[in-house]
């Protein structure tokens, strides 16, 4: 899973717009985890997660 959530990846090589996440099924993970799908996808990150977010790690 990779985490962009800034407003513009692009700089990261994304072409996704927006704060999202991107779900891979890997088989190289560290904790052997896997998606359970094999088809990779991306999920858009709500505004109210990422301020969530920030405000914890103040």
């Amino acid at each position: 899973m990779d985490l962009h959530l800034l407003p513009d990846s692009r700089g990261l090589g994304c072409f996704h717009q927006g704060p999202h996440v991107h779900v891979r099924r890997r088989d190289d993970n560290a904790n052997n985890a896997l998606a359970k799908s094999r088809v990779e996808r991306v999920i858009p990150v709500e505004s109210e997660v990422i301020d969530y977010t920030a405000s914890c790690s103040s």
